[in-house]
């Protein structure tokens, strides 16, 4: 019976996720005001094992900012999400469920972080159908991922698990659970991580391909963890697993004293009069099954959930034959008998939906990756693209460069042609003033013999020294081109 009473009771763990995270993880409208600091705040003592009078005095704080600079009317959807927030901690879901739906109205505009936040509980709290909550799961999670917002992927993902495990596909809740745990751990999240270690030893005792040894290790390190009890959703369903599992009567108790002392927590009082019941049944204290069984049987209509009802009969059913009341016998398990069969009914509808959840599951995934597959192909082409730019800019240069070093060549060669050409006329033209300087001291000597006229010796003079001043013209053209 304890194996039926787990799997009816094991989606308790379904509302385990929530929010909060180190600064500026969790992707809240920045205001450049205080408020920003303690919206993160929030998010991590929520995900956290923090007190509710802690965290509450965060909340208030963050209504005091928000009306100190002027943003009350902007900040309303965040702080309504965060009443909300405060009263499931509580317990009180059906009140919360108002302060989601004005905090999802607030943003449904834009549709952006605040919307989806609140719009995940909206759906949760109201009973929204599957569809519409698988479908607005994975439309989370893409919305998360384009964020940027690591924990809330690892919240959202371990919120697919819970949808898978409650349709029976363990084997994709454990993917999902593993994968949140790697989310989890990315954000550096320690908090949510033990938290969805209550989902990951779900999965684990159930999957096929599940590791019950790891499963039982991962409840031991959530019961013996000192902050427990300050999340009393957690606390309850990880108190009941160790009795489900290991038979840990102790933690039964705690656990169903944590519920009773909540009235809002009516279904919770069935779970744990069942419990009792089952428990005081096994240990053969007659009165004390009686009197728990007798109160499961009084909140018995008060359960959603058939196959929970039909355990409570079976059990209602076992007591009616120890005390020999047969009619009363054959009543109960007439009415466990139907219940079942609204069992089997509705879980064939769960079986359709899992099938087309797997299915639209499959096509998200298929989409991703072929985006994923055409980003790739993208960055392909533009790395090629300038990889190419780069080579033909780099040839541009090497060209321009190998250019000018010709030209460069080319001049050095035609000067030192000009060089050459010019040293050629120098030395004929040496000569020539050779010639000259011989002719001027013939000329002297005979003006000193006076065998030539004066006239005649001034004309060639002239002459001479014409010769010699293109001469020192040639001499400074040839040392600006030399040097040159």
């Amino acid at each position: 019976m304890k194996k039926l009473i787990l799997i009816a009771l094991i989606l308790a763990c379904a509302g385990c996720h929530k929010s909060g995270n180190p600064r500026d993880q969790f992707k809240w409208p920045e205001t450049g005001t205080p408020c920003d600091s303690l919206l993160q705040r929030l998010d991590t003592q929520y995900l956290g094992f923090t007190p509710l009078d802690t965290m509450q005095a965060t909340l208030h704080e963050l209504e005091r900012q928000s009306a100190r600079h002027g943003i009350k009317e902007r900040m309303e959807g965040c702080v309504n999400y965060w009443k909300g927030c405060m009263l499931i901690r509580q317990g009180c879901d059906s009140a919360a469920l108002p302060y989601f739906r004005h905090s999802e109205a607030a943003d449904d505009f834009d549709k952006g972080y605040v919307y989806h936040r609140a719009r995940y509980y909206v759906n949760y709290l109201s009973g929204a159908d599957s569809r519409k909550q698988f479908s607005d799961l994975l439309e989370d999670l893409d919305y998360y991922e384009k964020v940027g917002d690591v924990p809330m992927q690892a919240i959202t993902t371990g919120r697919i698990c819970n949808q898978f495990f409650a349709y029976g596909d363990y084997t994709t809740a454990l993917r999902y659970s593993l994968e949140a745990d790697s989310l989890f751990a990315l954000s550096g999240q320690t908090g949510g991580r033990l938290k969805n270690n209550l989902n990951l030893s779900n999965t684990l005792y159930n999957a096929p391909d599940g590791d019950t040894l790891k499963a039982d290790r991962l409840l031991h390190e959530l019961v013996s963890l000192p902050s427990l009890p300050l999340d009393p959703e957690v606390c309850g369903a990880v108190l009941r697993n160790s009795y489900l599992h290991f038979n840990d009567t102790a933690s039964l108790l705690h656990a169903s004293h944590l519920s009773f002392q909540n009235p809002a927590d009516i279904e919770g009082h069935a779970v744990y009069n069942l419990l009792l019941g089952d428990m005081y049944n096994d240990q053969a204290r007659v009165d004390s099954a009686k009197k728990y069984t007798q109160r499961a049987l009084d909140d018995a209509e008060k359960i959603t959930s058939h196959m929970r009802r039909a355990i409570i009969y079976d059990l209602a059913a076992r007591m009616m034959q120890v005390e020999g009341k047969t009619d009363s016998l054959v009543f109960y398990m007439q009415k466990a008998a139907y219940e079942r069969s609204a069992f089997i009914a509705e879980n064939e509808g769960a079986r359709l939906v899992a099938i087309d959840n797997a299915r639209r599951l499959a096509i998200h995934e298929n989409e991703k990756r072929h985006l994923q597959r055409e980003n790739r192909f993208k960055i392909t082409v533009i790395t090629a693209i300038a990889c190419s730019l780069v080579i033909l800019a780099l040839f541009y240069v090497f060209r321009k460069r190998k250019q000018a070093e010709l030209k460069r060549m080319e001049s050095e060669l035609e000067m030192q042609r000009l060089n050459r050409e010019i040293t050629a006329i120098a030395l004929s033209m040496e000569e020539k003033d050779n010639l000259f300087n011989s002719i001027t001291k013939k000329l002297d000597r005979m003006r000193e013999e006076h065998t030539i006229q004066p006239s005649v010796a001034t004309q060639l003079e002239t002459a001479i020294n014409l010769h010699l001043g293109n001469k020192e013209e040639r001499e400074n053209l040839h040392t600006i081109i030399t040097g040159a």
